[in-house]
């Protein structure tokens, strides 16, 4: 991410098919400048802590992760609540 730019994220739930190991049940796309995903990470149910490339994730992206209906996602802020695409 850009210098100055805000920390947004983009977060689902996998479905079964999609993961990539069993406990891996969340993505989470750390977004860069562009909207795009800079980096992504995955986390299981138990995840209270996700380093992806070096950025922290906040506990409440990975919260805002599990709060999704399986194969839908959401774009959030650092905070986990919903935010705008540009």
């Amino acid at each position: 991410m850009g210098g100055g730019a805000r920390a947004w994220y983009f977060v689902r739930r996998l479905r079964p098919d999609e993961r990539p190991g069993f406990a891996e049940r969340f993505e989470i796309q750390v977004l860069g400048d562009d909207g795009r995903a800079a980096a992504v990470g995955y986390a299981g149910p138990e995840t209270s802590t996700l380093t992806v490339d070096g950025h922290v994730i906040p506990i409440a992206v990975i919260e805002a992760s599990r709060g999704r209906e399986e194969g839908k996602g959401e774009y959030v802020g650092a905070d986990g609540k919903a935010a705008r695409p540009f």
